[in-house]
Parts: C-alpha cells; sequence; structure tokens
C-alpha cells in the first residue's frame, strides 16, 4: 500500500540561473502534480524530460522511480531510485519507494531495511512507518509491527490506513498467538481489532466527505 502523496516533496524555493536547471524543476514540479492525479504515464514523461536536461537533479530520478512504481515496472523504478541515491543518498523518499516496490516483490527484508533508512533520515515520516509496520508484521515481528504502526498513529492519529493496517496486523499476532494466548488476551485483542476497524471506517468516511 503506497500512501505519500506524490507531489508533496516536488517544492523548490527560489530559482536557479541556468536555465535548464529551471526548466527541468519546473518540469519534476509538473510531473509531481499529475502524479498526484494518478495520470503516472504523464508524469514519467515530465521527469524523463527533466532528466534529458539536467540528468544530475536527484528529485528527477526519484519522481521517475515513483512513476514507475505506480505503473508497475519495478525493476526499472528500482534502478532509477538507486540513481537518486547514488546522486544523493540523504533523500528519504528515494529509501521509501525502495521500500516499497521490495515489498511488492514479496522481499519484505530487503523493504525492511530500506524503510528504516528512510526513517533514520526523517524520523517522522509517517507513511514510512506504516509500510515498516506492514513489513515487520511480513516477518511475524507482530511486537515490533504493532510499535511501528503505534508511531504511526502518533503522528498522524487521522491517518484512515494506519488504523487499518493496525487491524490487519492485530489479527496476524492473534493468529500467530493461537492457543497459546490464554483468551482473555485473545478476547482483549479482538476488541482491539473492532476498535481500529472501526477508527478506520470513520476517518475513511470523514476523509471523502471533506
Amino acid at each position: 500500500m503506497r500512501l505519500i502523496r506524490f507531489s508533496r516533496w516536488f517544492n523548490f524555493s527560489g530559482r536557479e540561473d541556468n536555465s535548464k536547471t529551471n526548466e527541468a524543476i519546473f518540469l519534476c514540479q509538473k510531473g509531481g502534480n499529475l502524479g498526484l492525479l494518478g495520470k503516472y504515464k504523464e508524469a514519467l514523461e515530465c521527469f524523463n524530460k527533466a532528466i534529458s536536461l539536467k540528468s544530475d537533479i536527484p528529485i528527477a530520478w526519484v519522481g521517475k522511480g515513483a512513476s514507475l512504481e505506480e505503473l508497475g515496472n519495478y525493476e526499472e523504478a528500482l534502478h532509477s531510485l538507486d540513481t537518486a541515491i547514488k546522486l544523493n543518498p540523504h533523500i528519504a523518499e528515494a529509501w521509501y519507494y525502495k521500500g516499497v516496490i521490495y515489498g511488492k516483490l514479496g522481499n519484505d527484508r530487503k523493504g525492511l531495511d530500506a524503510l528504516s533508512k528512510a526513517i533514520k533520515l526523517r524520523p517522522n515520516f509517517v507513511e514510512v512507518w506504516v509500510n515498516k509496520g506492514s513489513a515487520l508484521a511480513n516477518l511475524h515481528r507482530f511486537k515490533d509491527a504493532i510499535e511501528a504502526i503505534d508511531t504511526a498513529i502518533k503522528l498522524n492519529p487521522n491517518l484512515p490506513e494506519a488504523w487499518y493496517i493496525k487491524g490487519i496486523i492485530l489479527e496476524g499476532y492473534l493468529q500467530w498467538l493461537g492457543a497459546l494466548c490464554p483468551f482473555n488476551k485473545t478476547l482483549e485483542i479482538s476488541r482491539e481489532i473492532d476498535e481500529c476497524h472501526k477508527k478506520a471506517e470513520h476517518l475513511g468516511g470523514s476523509s471523502r466527505n471533506t
């Protein structure tokens, strides 16, 4: 599940003296806005044009990788994100998207490593914590997964996806515990699952009505 708002990090302050750089930055901003509208093919065209003008702008490669991820071209997306990281290893979004892609490819260990690097770069990156929780749950590290998702909820308690994922994680935890878990504990977890689902539905409905 990819949660990040596609274009929120395509914000540049000021302008460069180089006209090619300015045009490339403009194309990145345009690509980000198109991505936010779900127009990923058009966004990809913008990022490719930006790269053809100025191939050393890391965020253009991140945008290309994000677009390719949305279009299901995971291998090429990883290549673009690796290019961005070579240019600037401190862009949290590049590591975030790598984590998302590895998760989709079923490689949760690599995904977890990439997401952890994104968190080191930006500890308040709520979407990373959500995806980290999901990756940890897939690895049956349920207590760590719950801690990660609770961190996401502390950062943004009004994110319906966080509550939804927490419910799924708790369901997995409940199944994993099975007969080893005392009845009272399973009942407690079941009630918490219900609360998470209700919270997700409430917040999801509220967001659709705004």
